[in-house]
């Protein structure tokens, strides 16, 4: 993903950049009508969060300098000047645990999922500050999510989900094995592999 030229798809695969060799592969979400985005979340914050808060109409102030360009020219001198090329903010957000069902004890339940946000900042001329944003996903968060659920699927029995199921002797479980194939960079596909089902028939 070329980080700097315009993208020309909101989701695609995210290979190693060329200065970032150490970076994974994985999921890449490009974030559309970034500066709208920005446009309207600063108007919010500033507006409505901001001044109910302590100190708030004076962060607000502060903010609103930046967003407007106003300390720019200073944070540009301090940020530019050192590294000779625009900042990319990198924010690591974890997701808990999310719960799916829970039958008699046994949880199917995503695990904690990690990502980045991805920020290009504009710190040098005229426009929005953040001009463009990416969501990534590494792709062995995504395969630990798909086994996960593969792993959990067989413990639970579907006869206590579905009423239609309850004249069945044995537990109603499913087993699959559940994976993401890639077609090219930009086109990915849920597989469902070696799926079975046992049924305990009524004599």
């Amino acid at each position: 993903v070329d980080p700097y030229g315009p993208p020309n798809r909101n989701r695609r695969r995210a290979a190693p950049e060329p200065e970032d060799e150490e970076w994974p592969q994985g999921v890449c979400i490009e974030i559309p009508y970034m500066p709208e985005l920005i446009k309207h979340v600063t108007k919010y914050v500033m507006n409505d969060v901001l001044p109910g808060w302590p100190l708030g109409r004076l962060t607000a102030g502060i903010l609103r300098s930046v967003v407007m360009g106003k300390l720019l020219p200073f944070l540009a001198d301090l940020v530019v000047s050192k590294s000779g090329s625009s900042p990319r903010l990198l924010i690591l957000v974890n997701i808990p645990k999310i719960p799916v069902l829970e039958v008699e004890g046994k949880k199917l339940e995503l695990p904690v999922m990690p990502f980045l946000f991805v920020l290009d900042l504009r710190m040098q001329g005229r426009g929005p500050v953040i001009e463009r944003a990416r969501v990534m996903m590494a792709d062995k968060v995504i395969d630990s999510v798909l086994e996960g659920v593969s792993t959990q699927l067989p413990d639970i029995d579907f006869r206590k989900l579905e009423p239609q199921l309850a004249s069945f002797t044995e537990p109603v479980s499913v087993k699959l094995k559940l994976g993401l194939e890639w077609q090219n960079d930009a086109l990915a596909k849920f597989s469902v592999t070696k799926p079975s089902v046992k049924l305990g028939l009524p004599e």
